[in-house]
C-alpha cells in the first residue's frame, strides 16, 4: 500500500504533536506540591490558603472605591523584621487581561519603581524560575539580588494563582507569596496577594529600623497600582504608569496602615500566643 507524501507528513506531525502534549503533562509541576527552596513558617500556609480557594469573611474593596486598594501589615511574633502584607484590590479590567500583566515578569522593572532586574530565566510548564536585582538607595547597602519559583495554577476557568518562594539569594533568608486573581465580571477582577519575606539587613536594623516596614509595604503599593494601571490601561507607556501610580501610592494612607498591625489568620495558635 503507498502513503502519500503529504499523509506520512500529518501522521508526523501529529505524533510530534501528541508527544509534547504528554511531555508537558507528564513533567507539569503539581498544582498543590510544596514548592522547592527554604521553607519558611508561612510556606505551608499560603500551600493551604492555595488549596482552600475563594477566601471567606474577608471585605473586598470594589472598583468605584477610593482607593481601590486595601492593605494590612502582617507580623510575626518575635520576628520583628519580618514583613507580611495582605493586598486585597479590585480591578476594572477581564481576567485576560490582569493575567497578562501579572505574568509577564520579564517586563516587571519597567513596571516597577526600584528594580534593576527582573527576568524569567527558565520555564518548565507552569514552573519558573525568575531572577531579581532589587536597587538599595543606601551607599553602604548592597543591592539584594535572588532568585524566585513561581507556580502557575490555570486549572479553573475563572480563577488563576501564581504561588512563589524564594530559591536563593545573598541576604533574603525567606520569601512566600500568592496571588490569586478571580473573574467578578467581564470587566472586573478580584485581585488578592499575600507576601512574607524575611531578611538579613546588616546595620539597617539599628541605623534606620523603621524603613525596612516603611520601604518594605510601600513598594508592594506601588506595584499593586502598576498592576491594576497596566491592565486597565494597556496602551499606556511604562513610564506613565510608574509616574501615575507613584502618585497614587504617595497619597495611600501609608502610616496608618503601619500602625495597624496583625497576625496571618491562618497562623497556629502557638505562634499568634508567644
Amino acid at each position: 500500500m503507498r502513503f502519500s507524501r503529504r499523509l506520512i507528513v500529518s501522521c508526523l506531525q501529529a505524533a510530534l504533536l501528541l508527544f509534547h502534549l504528554s511531555f508537558s503533562l507528564a513533567f507539569s509541576f503539581p498544582k498543590e506540591a510544596p514548592l522547592p527552596g527554604p521553607q519558611s513558617l508561612y510556606s505551608p500556609l499560603l500551600l493551604q490558603l492555595h488549596r482552600q480557594g475563594v477566601l471567606k469573611n474577608i471585605h473586598y474593596p470594589r472598583a468605584q472605591d477610593n482607593p481601590p486598594l486595601q492593605v494590612k501589615c502582617l507580623e510575626t511574633p518575635g520576628s520583628e523584621f519580618y514583613v507580611g502584607l495582605q493586598q486585597l484590590m479590585a480591578i476594572s479590567a477581564p481576567l485576560k487581561a490582569v493575567e497578562e500583566v501579572v505574568s509577564d515578569l520579564n517586563h516587571y522593572a519597567d513596571l516597577f519603581s526600584g528594580f534593576q532586574k527582573i527576568e524569567i530565566i527558565q520555564k518548565e510548564d507552569n514552573l519558573w524560575t525568575s531572577d531579581w536585582e532589587q536597587i538599595v538607595p543606601i551607599f553602604f547597602i548592597p543591592n539584594i539580588k535572588y532568585q524566585m519559583f513561581y507556580l502557575v495554577d490555570q486549572s479553573l476557568p475563572q480563577r488563576i494563582v501564581y504561588r512563589y518562594k524564594l530559591k536563593e539569594s545573598d541576604s533574603l533568608r525567606t520569601f512566600d507569596g500568592l496571588i490569586i486573581l478571580e473573574s467578578l465580571t467581564d470587566h472586573e477582577t478580584r485581585y488578592t496577594e499575600y507576601d512574607f519575606y524575611d531578611a538579613d539587613y546588616g546595620p539597617l536594623t539599628f541605623l534606620a529600623p523603621g524603613r525596612i516596614w516603611k520601604d518594605g509595604v510601600q513598594g508592594f503599593i506601588q506595584s499593586d497600582f502598576a498592576i491594576k494601571l497596566k491592565a486597565e490601561h494597556p496602551d499606556w507607556s511604562y513610564s506613565k504608569i510608574k509616574q501615575q501610580a507613584a502618585s497614587l501610592t504617595e497619597a495611600f494612607p501609608l502610616d496608618e496602615v503601619l500602625k495597624q498591625r496583625e497576625q496571618f489568620f491562618l497562623l497556629p495558635s502557638s505562634i499568634v500566643h508567644k
